[in-house]
């Protein structure tokens, strides 16, 4: 097992004893790939040191800086602190090598800040993870240097085949107000991801671009679709877990219906501040107009009193909507699709709007809401509609 020297650029050589120890004495029940290896500074003067066998601090005085390793990888009870000298610093993490990342112990930024971790060949978070940071990004796609020091964060799928995916099972947890984005080929949540008064990005295309506004990740938006399939997944996005933010948003685009874009069945809750209103938003689609959004977890906006709180579902062909979705007595709930909508669930809003642009709307599962601000739409299909309660209504 090596560990890291206090040289930012020669090949890592020193072996703990008692973590080699370790290894033979404990065989397959410990995996093979440790803490990170190979680290090297590219920018920032990063160093690494190891306090103890199973820790590594990554540091740093500048607020952009970028680290490069052969390996990077965090085993159950092994630690990754990255020593930043603040919450708007960022420091991009580079894997080189041909294995995914396995995160399994911690990751931790005792002064806050921005950590990025990018594989093209996977990034994996085991049910033991903890991942406690100022904002958290994990992504298969690749940035330029100078893009990532002048904030222009582009990201882009550099080999056409890769099949390489985001899979989240543990927990990641930001500081209040910062951000986590997943970002890739496909995206796999069934963990625990928080963002207190922050913001969450699920993105799955070939090219992203994310926009900064004080150090934080406010949009993603996909310019290139993902131009190929990965057989072994059945969604783009596939949520399962618990998110829970101010705002939730889950974007996929598909070059074709490969499978579907979005599926969501985990419990998402977005709670809105004074100064930003809650959103949960997911967006399904593909370059040839099929794409489908399936929703059977439930969207909450906790907070009565906001003004402009929403939820957003919309899909370029198929949505299904068997979740219940609530953005309170203030809020919108919309639903828009390309050729079909079909809600079996619950919705309980002060504003909604459902459409669909060449197909049938029908909307069986009970509906509240609270002022006559209604509007539903099929402009070329039909409508079906269940209960319908207009507080106040005509």
């Amino acid at each position: 097992m090596s560990a890291f020297q206090s040289s930012v650029s020669t090949p890592l050589k020193r072996v703990y004893p008692m973590a080699l120890a370790a290894v033979i004495a404990l065989g397959p029940s410990l995996p093979a790939y440790c803490l990170p290896s190979g680290g090297t500074s590219i920018s920032g003067g990063v160093t690494f040191s190891n306090p103890d066998a199973n820790t590594l601090n990554v540091s740093t005085g500048a607020n952009r800086s970028i680290a490069q390793y052969t390996s990077f990888s965090v085993s159950n009870g092994q630690t990754v602190n990255f020593i930043l000298p603040g919450a708007t610093a960022a420091i991009l993490n580079r894997v080189t090598g041909p294995s995914a990342s396995n995160i399994a112990g911690n990751i931790n930024t005792p002064n806050g800040g921005q950590v990025l971790l990018v594989n093209p060949n996977g990034v994996l978070i085991g049910p033991t993870a903890q991942i406690n940071v100022g904002s958290f990004m994990a992504t298969t796609m690749g940035i330029s240097n100078s893009n990532f020091l002048s904030d222009n964060w582009l990201f882009t799928q550099s080999n056409s085949n890769s099949t390489a995916q985001i899979v989240n099972n543990g927990s990641i947890v930001t500081a209040p107000g910062g951000y986590v984005v997943l970002a890739g080929r496909y995206i796999n949540n069934t963990g625990n991801i928080v963002a207190d008064g922050g913001k969450v990005h699920f993105g799955v295309g070939d090219t992203i671009q994310l926009t900064l506004d004080n150090n934080v990740v406010t949009q993603l938006q996909i310019t290139q679709s993902v131009q190929k399939k990965i057989n072994t997944v059945s969604a783009g996005i596939l949520n399962t877990g618990t998110v829970s933010a101010n705002q939730i948003f889950m974007k996929a685009q598909l070059k074709t219906n490969f499978y579907d874009a979005v599926v969501n069945s985990g419990n998402l809750t977005a709670t809105s501040l004074v100064a930003s209103n809650g959103v949960i938003e997911l967006t399904a689609a593909t370059d040839n107009g099929f794409g489908v959004l399936n929703n059977s977890g439930q969207l909450l906006i906790n907070n009565p009193t906001s003004l402009n709180d929403r939820i957003t579902l919309t899909s370029n062909d198929t949505l299904i909507n068997s979740g219940s979705l609530t953005a309170a007595d203030a809020g919108t709930v919309e639903l828009s699709a390309g050729k079909s909508l079909t809600g079996t669930g619950a919705i309980d809003t002060g504003k909604l709007v459902m459409s669909v642009a060449s197909g049938n709307l029908s909307q069986t599962g009970m509906v509240t809401v609270a002022t006559d601000q209604s509007t539903i739409n099929a402009l070329q299909g039909s409508i079906t509609l269940g209960s319908l309660d207009l507080l106040n209504g005509a």
